[in-house]
């Protein structure tokens, strides 16, 4: 059995041969983050010269506070503090809050030297706590940090050379005495691969890529540090980044909440009524169950920015402020579509629909074969539900290689005879020889024209049956990555655009659009409203008012 050497993270901190000198240095609010992800205390009486205590800025961690325009705390909702130690810590704050040298180094030094981790691998094994960093320049930023720390500390520098912590530094590690290396790497799958690390400091992971075909998305090095952690009991991943847009796995975890508790079943999400100790909604928090959620504004983190830099910040771009500094997540550029109602609109937890003989149902292509995914989808119309999407796939080679459609077509014809579907819908591109290898697989395709007028014709006909409530999508996390991002431009020619943003994805997003489209002539219409006749006071009013305007004119013409 391992013998327990892990120093209590409350005690590194108040420890002056530890942390205490380093962490004395800190903002409250920056140190209250640190406290609540490894369970330690909080107490109303500790405040700062704001006037705001630990358990305050816990509140507001959670979104229990009133800000002002420039992200300063205003008022306070109290929330109760239940110390505990969490195996994930998501953090969202703004631009020079201190989250790579103040929190993100803190974390990695402190498990480096403190965590224990080296009494849970095997002898000669490689040890590494990895702070993975958006780009090979702020790794090395980080591992500066980090250095800085590890040297604050007096217990690692006594002086005696013979008995010194850093055995080795370089540009992207740190080789301690006891046998832990500190990396720091940019976030390729290939970097992590191969190590056992207790510890994964993801850095600015709100830019990094979000898509599947990406080659090294956001998930898949979240997926390779988790797999590194096995034998760890104090294993930790650490996501701290200021926002971006609503994808991605920082989105995702920050719209859950601290243990899920954002997360609410499809029935009392559409219902817009909570249902006290719904069975259902435990069920779908379980996933998030041991990850803590913290939010903080740069006004909130760090009192040194002062308020003549935010305001001025404001005052140049208040988009951007609200995402830099205010550290709120944001909609594409245009909010072409809300990113509310499509969360509202996706059935959690349903990633497909079996085929129903009573319904009528519609699939759409986008076929791409060059550096581009093949995307599908098969949706169908129900009277009190609206647009209802049964099925999605995208096919992309993550090398970029170009697809083979002979390697498609078969399982597309597979999947359209499972739902009785003998003609998919397609855009203008390639159509022929596509029609052509369908035909051979006992389908066709229908041409749909997706011109810059067309397009915002099927994007407009979306958006409005998003807006009615009339759209229900699959949980597919690409697909409504696709649709929040989408972004109506007008060009210089005066052209409406709708597409994704330069670099991004919309594929499915297209897919959705057009397959809607289609189905929408089988939803019933409301009879317009035919106007109520007019009573014969309202005649008499309206004639006794058109008579009073023909006097006044023909005074102002006397006049004249």
């Amino acid at each position: 059995m391992a013998r327990e050497t892990r120093i209590p993270f409350f005690e590194a901190v108040n420890e002056k041969r530890l942390l205490k000198p380093w962490f004395d240095q800190m903002s409250l609010p920056q140190q209250v983050w640190l406290l609540a992800m490894y369970g330690c205390p909080l107490s109303a009486s500790v405040k700062d010269d704001r006037g705001w205590s630990q358990l305050d800025y816990w509140a507001s961690t959670q979104g229990h506070a009133k800000l002002d325009d420039l992200g300063y705390i205003k008022t306070v909702t109290p929330l109760a503090y239940e110390p505990q130690e969490y195996k994930e810590v998501w953090g969202v704050c703004g631009v020079r809050a201190g989250k790579t040298d103040r929190l993100a180094a803190t974390i990695t030094a402190y498990e480096a030297v403190c965590g224990g981790h080296e009494s849970h691998t095997r002898k000669g094994r490689p040890l590494i706590c990895f702070q993975i960093a958006q780009d090979i320049r702020m790794a090395k930023y980080s591992l500066h940090s980090i250095k800085s720390i590890l040297e604050s500390m007096p217990f690692l520098n006594t002086g005696d050379k013979a008995k010194t912590w850093l055995t080795n530094v370089t540009a992207d590690r740190l080789d301690l005495r006891n046998g832990v290396t500190i990396a720091t790497t940019p976030p390729t799958v290939k970097s992590i691969r191969g190590y056992d690390s207790p510890i994964g400091v993801l850095d600015e992971i709100g830019v990094w890529y979000q898509e599947a075909d990406s080659a090294n998305p956001d998930f898949e090095v979240y997926n390779q540090v988790s797999s590194r952690q096995a034998q760890f009991p104090h294993a930790k991943i650490v996501g701290i980044s200021s926002p971006w847009n609503r994808g991605g796995l920082l989105w995702s975890r920050f719209d859950a909440g601290t243990n899920g508790s954002l997360v609410y079943c499809t029935d009392c999400r559409r219902s817009g009524t909570i249902k006290p100790g719904c069975s259902s909604c435990r069920a779908a928090r379980l996933p998030h169950d041991g990850r803590l959620v913290l939010y903080s504004t740069t006004a909130v983190s760090n009192p040194s920015v002062s308020k003549a830099w935010l305001r001025g910040e404001l005052n140049k771009n208040p988009r951007a402020f609200e995402r830099e500094c205010l550290a709120r997540f944001q909609d594409s550029l245009s909010g072409f579509l809300s990113s509310a109602l499509i969360e509202k609109a996706r059935a959690t937890g349903v990633i497909s629909r079996p085929a129903n003989k009573k319904f009528f149902y519609v699939a759409a292509i986008d076929p791409a074969f060059r550096r581009d995914a093949f995307a599908f989808t098969i949706v169908h119309a129900e009277p009190d539900l609206g647009i209802v999407q049964d099925y999605v796939q995208r096919w992309y080679d993550p090398h970029g290689e170009p697809l083979d459609p002979k390697e498609i077509f078969p399982q597309l014809a597979q999947r359209l005879h499972e739902y009785g579907i003998r003609t998919t819908y397609s855009d203008q591109y390639t159509l022929e020889a596509l029609q052509y290898l369908a035909q051979q697989h006992n389908f066709g395709i229908e041409e749909v024209t997706f011109s810059s007028e067309s397009k915002a014709e099927i994007y407009g006909n979306l958006q409005q049956l998003l807006n009615q409530g009339r759209l229900v999508l699959l949980d597919d996390q690409d697909t409504i990555n696709e649709l929040k991002s989408i972004e109506k431009r007008v060009t210089q020619a005066g052209k409406i655009q709708i597409a994704a943003p330069e670099g991004l994805h919309d594929d499915l997003a297209t897919v959705v659009a057009i397959a809607a489209h289609e189905a929408v002539w089988m939803l019933p219409r409301k009879l317009a409203e035919q106007p109520k006749p007019r009573t014969m006071i309202e005649k008499h009013i309206e004639h006794v008012s058109k008579r009073a305007v023909a006097r006044r004119m023909a005074r102002a013409t006397d006049d004249w």
